[in-house]
């Protein structure tokens, strides 16, 4: 008898099992994005915590996919061949083409939250990224993450503390936003050679980083 419950179990925990690890896998998924016609497509892509994207050259020339704050760079991808990442930090992660910088993209990772037996997206956090490209001699840009709407304030400060630019101040939706600087003050005129600080605050967040502008 107790070989038969022995017997019994093991068939049980071979049939369970598979279908256990199956349903895990399943909770991650990849997502695709075509570089095609100098561009991603789409150029904008929302996935969860511990999904993958996987990025396909269907064009005709060289093309990379290359994170601006240095987390990943697929290399150079000929006609055909792909590259996959997965994402396992929240937070939003701009891209761009290293061949035709003119391309570019952001990858915005949600965490996953499980309330009352149901699985939902829900947005990460505030997330202020690098300016790029940094040094600058043109125009930088810069890009942020809002989970919610509400007020935000982007300013440009030199390196004594002064403000020389605000970029934005108003109400936003929540979303990836993209701002670009010129080097210009509030009055239009070009601002020297040296380092600046860009700070974005939006409701309790206040985060300030570096860049380097070169006439």
């Amino acid at each position: 008898m107790l070989s038969v419950k022995r017997f019994c179990l093991s068939v049980l925990l071979v049939v369970l099992l598979p279908g256990i690890f199956l349903g895990s896998q399943a909770l991650a998924k990849t997502e695709q994005i075509s570089i095609i016609d100098f561009a991603f497509v789409p150029a904008t892509d929302t996935i969860s915590a511990n999904d993958s994207v996987k990025w396909t050259n269907n064009g005709a020339v060289d093309h990379s996919s290359t994170s601006n704050t240095g987390v990943w760079d697929s290399g150079t991808l000929g006609p055909g061949q792909s590259y996959t990442r997965q994402f396992t930090a929240v937070g939003s992660y701009p891209y761009f083409c290293s061949f035709h910088l003119f391309m570019q993209g952001i990858i915005v990772v949600k965490s996953t939250a499980v309330e009352d037996g149901n699985a939902t997206n829900t947005p990460s956090r505030y997330s202020l990224n690098q300016n790029f490209p940094n040094p600058f001699n043109s125009s930088t840009r810069i890009s942020f993450y809002l989970p919610k709407s509400g007020n935000v304030k982007l300013e440009v400060y030199n390196i004594l503390g002064q403000k020389i630019r605000t970029l934005l101040e108003k109400v936003e939706q929540p979303g990836p936003k993209t701002l670009f600087w010129d080097g210009t003050d509030d009055r239009g005129l070009n601002v020297p050679t040296g380092i600046y600080f860009y700070r974005l605050t939006a409701q309790d967040f206040v985060d300030t980083k570096k860049m380097v502008y070169l006439k």
